[in-house]
């Protein structure tokens, strides 16, 4: 009987009987994709094969090197949902998102993570096209082929018929509504075929199969890790659904194909009925721009375009659950993993709370539920077994009130106060001399703490106690509190300055960690620490303050004992003391603190700036990897000039959040105080001679800004595109000046102020900002 109901089943699984779709698409829909898919891709991050060759957008890249294209995905998710998309347009993996829930890492390997989130991860799915005996299989032909990103942000695919008779279009994307309210719960992977020939074209396309790998076969698996499920499938523009669509088309003619895959039982078909296909990607076009804004560097298409690509690599990192909570996040973008490394998860989630408040509700109260550790017997935990972690949800709920102002989400939770206050009175308590305002701390992420304060972590308080003392005052109406924070936070911002700047090779600067004994420490900047690398975000101090400017300068430097000068780049170990030819060679957010401190054109740009060399290691989709020149060995296995895909760790969403966070903050130039209306625009010529960020959001506001410079003029425009009044704190570098620059607002005289600011000589403008106007400040030489 087992044997008969086993048969049964496997025979349930095979595909269907190939029959004649009733419908896929609307012929307005089709027309409309069509329109969409004709707009411009992204410049720099694509692949193609042309002949048989190979070539990448961005010929800076070294990843044209590398020969594993198993590992180089384009991807697009709309957090609930997260789509892998292969060089050739077939997915690679799906992955729909459910809840997190608490786990016991192992103690030598997994500090860092005590939380794992429930998903479903199946693939491939690809098309196939049968026209008369000719059968194509659209993920093997070996026709040319460019996958790359429409607009930059989602993944697309043209094939090219060999003898030029039809293009296939592959095009990707998680529906989101353009306010972000609504996130479904799968993805529409659509097809576009166009007869290009002079005659009819006629055949079918047969839709992705079902369980394209073994994972429905019991025997290949074994009996308890056996998964023999599959997502749902369906037509987003039709409510009749068949395995195969047949077309006819005239020459010019198209056909669009758009299959939906989705969790079972979600009413995601229904969502999409009610618009068609077209306008969700429409709406999801809206929602990414909306997130994202526009950057635009002439000077340097890449600037840009790389600022948008690790945006998406910060978001696409999220994941949320079918009920909108945060089920944590990944290493980044690919590949989706169960376990969640929580200092990855804070990193990726900095700043698309500004970037996305919608995100960043769930986002705050998981980390006040989660981001300490559970105490145990594998390891002690408690808020000292990462106190950074054990903060975070104070130090984003800061950058959330900061940047929206809103009091109504702390009124709707009230269970966040008192968690917050104990953490912060815990805090106090746990220091070793009652002398000393800094706090111990066992773990950043995975890696071990060398010396009883660690530099970064107490950063990271102290940001939390301006954060909470703000909230205190503002939003909790209690003054006396307010003050006690302030003042606590005022006396660890003097205790790091006394306890943690040593003599260094280029000054005076900071350093990793140090012990209360006042032995001397270990000259290390570990590549996988980056409180210390937002100490300017955070406001601890300004870009320009020297002892950071050196402490930076020495972590991309031989004297930190943990930098790897063959390849550039801070290495990585778990062990502070582990020797560094046994060190994974680079670790991708060591790289920010090279980006960081770059204040000229070649210490940026030159052979070996820092954006040159993270240019280097960035891969055709505009990703970095967690460790570009891969894992440790002794004698290095790993070459400078052949950067390499590791599907473990993969990208990387710390990276990308950080670099994000900094980007705006250091080279934008931007920032938005919403509780008293204040939008800081501190423009970096070193984006080049111009630059706009348009449409962008920040908290509550939206604006529109941009510089530049041509010869002894210096023009910004900054507009507000929300419906608040604001007041505009402008300052414009006018290196190379005379002793008198002459300022105009919209026209008229300004008597500017003379600063110094990044280095530079610069003037300071304050002037108001209305509701949906624009101002226009010029700068001249006299």
């Amino acid at each position: 009987m087992r044997s008969i109901v086993l048969a049964v089943f496997l025979a349930c699984l095979l595909p269907l009987r190939a029959e004649r779709a009733v419908g896929s698409s609307t012929s307005s829909d089709g027309a409309k994709i069509k329109e969409i898919l004709g707009k411009p891709w992204g410049k720099l991050f694509w692949i193609e094969r042309s002949k048989g060759q190979y070539r990448m957008g961005d010929p800076a890249s070294k990843y044209i090197s590398e020969r594993n294209l198993e590992d180089l995905t384009f991807d697009i998710s709309n957090n609930k949902a997260l789509v892998n998309v292969g060089v050739q347009g077939a997915i690679k993996n799906l992955t729909i998102y459910r809840d997190s829930y608490r786990v016991a890492g192992h103690p030598n390997s997994l500090p860092g993570v005590w939380m794992a989130k429930d998903n479903s991860s199946f693939g491939p799915y690809s098309y196939k096209i049968h026209i008369g005996d000719n059968n194509y299989d659209l993920a093997q032909v070996d026709w040319d082929f460019r996958t790359g990103l429409l607009d930059n942000l989602f993944p697309v695919t043209e094939l090219r018929h060999p003898q030029g008779r039809f293009v296939v279009q592959l095009v990707t994307f998680a529906p989101v509504s353009a306010d972000g309210a609504r996130r479904l719960r799968g993805i529409v992977y659509g097809l576009l075929l166009e007869n290009r020939g002079a005659g009819i074209l006629e055949g079918t396309v047969e839709l992705p199969a079902l369980f394209a790998n073994t994972r429905q076969d019991f025997l290949k698996h074994p009996i308890h890790m056996w998964e023999p499920f599959e997502f749902e499938f369906g037509f987003s523009d039709s409510p009749d659904f068949e395995r195969t669509v047949e077309f006819r088309l005239a020459a010019g003619e198209s056909r669009w194909v758009p299959t939906v895959i989705h969790a079972p039982g979600d009413p995601i078909l229904e969502t999409l009925h009610e618009k068609g296909s077209a306008a969700w990607l429409a709406d999801t076009w809206a929602y990414y721009r909306r997130v994202l804004g526009r950057v635009e560097t002439p000077g340097d298409d890449y600037l840009g375009e790389f600022f948008e690509r690790q945006a998406m690599q910060a978001l696409q990192s999220i994941a949320v659950s079918e009920s909108g909570e945060l089920a944590g996040t990944n290493w980044g973008s690919y590949p989706a993993t169960r376990e969640i490394w929580m200092k990855d998860a804070y990193y990726s989630c900095l700043p698309i709370t500004v970037l996305d408040p919608s995100l960043a509700e769930p986002i705050i109260r998981w980390f006040s539920e989660f981001g300490v550790r559970q105490k145990g017997n594998i390891l002690p935990g408690g808020l000292n077994h990462s106190l950074s972690l054990s903060l975070s949800s104070i130090v984003l709920a800061g950058e959330y009130y900061d940047h929206t102002g809103d009091k109504a989400f702390f009124k709707r939770h009230p269970e966040l106060r008192p968690n917050w206050s104990n953490l912060l009175d815990q805090m106090i308590a746990s220091r070793k001399d009652s002398d000393v305002w800094l706090f111990p701390t066992r773990y950043i992420s995975d890696g071990a703490v060398e010396g009883d304060y660690h530099t970064g972590t107490n950063v990271v308080a102290w940001r939390a106690l301006k954060a909470y003392s703000r909230l205190c005052g503002d939003v909790f109406s209690d003054a006396q509190s307010a003050r006690r924070y302030s003042e606590i936070a005022d006396k660890v911002h003097e205790e790091l300055l006394r306890k943690t700047v040593i003599d260094g090779p280029f000054g005076k600067q900071f350093i990793e960690a140090v012990d209360k004994d006042g032995r001397p420490p270990r000259l290390i900047s570990d590549g996988e620490e980056s409180d210390t690398t937002l100490m300017p975000f955070y406001g601890f101090l300004p870009y320009d303050d020297d002892l950071y400017r050196n402490y930076m300068r020495f972590s991309m430097s031989p004297h930190n004992l943990v930098y790897q000068p063959k390849v550039r780049a801070i290495t990585w170990s778990g062990s502070p003391a582990t020797p560094l030819p046994d060190r994974v060679p680079s670790t991708a957010p060591g790289y920010m603190k090279g980006i960081v401190i770059g204040n000229d054109a070649p210490s940026l740009y030159g052979q070996h700036g820092y954006y040159s060399e993270v240019r280097r290691i960035t891969d055709a989709d505009g990703s970095i990897f967690w460790w570009p020149y891969g894992w440790n060995s002794n004698p290095p296995q790993w070459d400078y000039e052949r950067p390499v895909r590791m599907a473990v760790p993969g990208k990387s969403g710390w990276f990308a959040g950080v670099h994000t966070a900094l980007f705006i903050s250091r080279f934008l130039g931007v920032d938005y105080d919403a509780p008293s209306r204040t939008l800081a625009f501190a423009p970096s010529p070193l984006l080049g001679k111009r630059f706009a960020w348009n449409g962008f959001q920040m908290g509550s506001g939206r604006f529109s800004v941009s510089y530049e410079r041509e010869g002894s003029s210096v023009v910004a425009v900054v507009t507000e595109e929300g419906a608040q009044d604001c007041r505009l704190d402008l300052v414009l570098p006018v290196e190379g000046f005379g002793a008198g620059p002459a300022a105009t607002i919209d026209g008229k005289p300004y008597e500017a102020t003379r600063i110094r600011s990044l280095g530079r000589d610069s003037i300071r403008v304050v002037a108001s900002l209305a509701a949906g106007k624009t101002v226009k400040v010029a700068v001249t030489d006299r």
